[in-house]
């Protein structure tokens, strides 16, 4: 539940609060992107607060999935099949908003679909070990932010040229 709120913003926890899914959508609007010297550092702390949430967890309620691969590679594959549907209305968002910066963009809605796919997953994944969190939960992140740089790249080949206007 902590990581929902962490996701999304809706806490009054005494934390910074990342809004990574809604703040891909200001790439679309001219004149209000991010510069590129922040994104960086929004997207590392927010990968740093997922961490530090689940790594909390384990020190609070202590639960190991006994180091097996099938354990970790349950949540390693839940999670991005999660976060597909976030992705793609989000990515279907930002693609009709045109994006100055689609490969930026891209990243950005993965990585917010991947967010919100881990603090939905991590209430029903029992284990909070470090390796399964690193390997099972932060894994499947980096694989809907690749998928999502992925669309962004796509969108540069195909997406512009099909555009409305």
């Amino acid at each position: 539940m902590c990581s929902w709120a962490i996701v999304t913003g809706n806490s009054n926890l005494p934390i910074p609060r990342p809004r990574t899914p809604f703040f891909v959508l200001l790439e679309g609007i001219p004149g209000w992107r991010a510069s590129s010297t922040k994104l960086f550092p929004f997207v590392l702390t927010a990968h740093a607060l997922q961490i530090v949430v689940n790594l909390l967890i384990f020190v609070r309620a202590p639960m190991s999935s006994g180091g097996t691969v099938t354990m970790w590679m349950a949540c390693f594959r839940a999670e991005p099949l999660i976060g597909l549907p976030a992705l793609v209305l989000i990515a279907w968002l930002v693609a009709r908003s045109l994006p100055q910066r689609p490969l930026v963009a891209g990243f950005l809605t993965g990585t917010g679909a991947g967010f919100a796919a881990e603090a939905s997953w991590r209430i029903l994944c029992p284990y909070s070990d470090a390796a399964h969190v690193l390997m099972g939960h932060t894994g499947g992140i980096l694989v809907l932010g690749l998928t999502g740089f992925l669309l962004g790249y796509l969108w540069t080949l195909y997406g512009r040229d099909s555009a409305p206007g």
